[in-house]
C-alpha cells in the first residue's frame, strides 16, 4: 500500500485525484493538505468529495506520513511555501500544475537532486500518443508550412500559453530541425468552463491543410495519469522526471 499525499486537496482536480486514491486498492490517502487559512483546514475530506464521513482531515502542514506526494496547488505556492517543507522530507513528488517560470525550473531541477520529481504540463495518457503523431507529420513538412497552435482552457487557467502548447511547440523543433521556434504560433483561448483543447494546424503552399486535434472532456483524465505516474515514480531513483520517461517504461 502506496501512501500518499495530495497537496492542494481543497480545488477542482485535488478533489478528482483524492477520489482516485480512495478507489485504488494500490493507494492509501496519508494527508490532505490545502492552504493555509483555508476554510476547510480541519474538516474532514467528505466537505469537500461528498459521501460518508471518513475520519480524514485536512491539514495546512505537509507531513512525514507519506510515501508519495501529489502536488496541485499553482506555481507560486510550491515555489514559495512547498518547495522548503518538501525539501525537509525528500520523498517522491508529482507536479500537476503550470505556470512555473524559468527561474522556478530551475529550482525544481535543485530540489529533484535530492528526490526524484515527474513534472507534466499535462498528464493525459492519450496525450502523449497525440504528440508523438505530430512528431511524425513534422519529420516531413518543408520550410514553407505554416504551424499553427490554438489552444482552450476555462477562464481561470492563469498561464498562457498553456505548458502544453508549449511542449507541443518544442516537440515539433525537436522532430525538425528546419521548423524555427518563433516561427510556430501559438493563440489562448480562456473561455467558461473548457478543460482543455489543443488544435495544431499545418498549412502549406500548396493549398493542403492538416489539422490534429486533442480534446479533453474531464479533468478526470488528467487524475487518472496522475494516478498512474505516481505509482511509478515511487520505484524511481532520486531525478527529475517527466511523462515521456514515465511513458516509454510503461506502453
Amino acid at each position: 500500500m502506496l501512501n500518499v499525499g495530495v497537496v492542494g486537496c481543497t480545488g477542482k482536480l485535488g478533489k478528482i485525484i483524492i477520489q482516485n486514491i480512495l478507489n485504488d486498492v494500490e493507494l492509501k490517502l496519508s494527508a490532505s493538505i490545502g492552504r493555509k487559512g483555508n476554510q476547510l483546514i480541519g474538516k474532514d475530506i467528505s466537505e469537500i468529495i461528498g459521501g460518508v464521513y471518513r475520519n480524514i482531515f485536512i491539514s495546512d502542514v505537509i507531513t512525514d506520513e507519506c510515501d508519495v506526494f501529489i502536488d496541485c496547488t499553482n506555481a507560486e505556492s510550491f515555489i514559495n511555501q512547498n518547495a522548503e517543507q518538501y525539501l525537509d522530507k525528500c520523498k517522491p513528488i508529482v507536479i500537476a500544475t503550470t505556470g512555473f517560470s524559468d527561474d522556478d525550473f530551475l529550482k525544481i531541477e535543485q530540489l529533484a537532486k535530492q528526490m526524484p520529481i515527474l513534472f507534466s504540463a499535462n498528464y493525459s495518457i492519450t496525450l502523449y500518443t497525440f504528440i508523438e503523431s505530430l512528431k511524425l507529420v513534422a519529420e516531413k513538412i518543408n520550410q514553407e508550412t505554416d504551424i499553427h497552435i490554438i489552444e482552450l482552457h476555462h477562464n481561470q487557467k492563469r498561464d498562457a500559453p498553456s505548458g502544453t502548447a508549449i511542449k507541443i511547440q518544442e516537440a515539433l523543433c525537436e522532430a525538425n530541425s528546419r521548423i524555427e521556434k518563433d516561427k510556430i504560433n501559438i493563440s489562448s483561448v480562456r473561455g467558461g468552463s473548457i478543460y482543455g483543447e489543443h488544435k495544431v494546424i499545418f498549412a502549406n503552399e500548396k493549398d493542403e491543410v492538416l489539422e490534429y486535434v486533442h480534446k479533453v472532456s474531464s479533468r478526470e483524465s488528467f487524475a487518472a495519469g496522475i494516478i498512474q505516474a505516481v505509482k511509478w515514480l515511487s520505484q524511481q531513483p532520486v531525478g527529475y522526471y517527466n511523462m515521456n520517461n514515465f511513458m516509454r517504461c510503461t506502453i
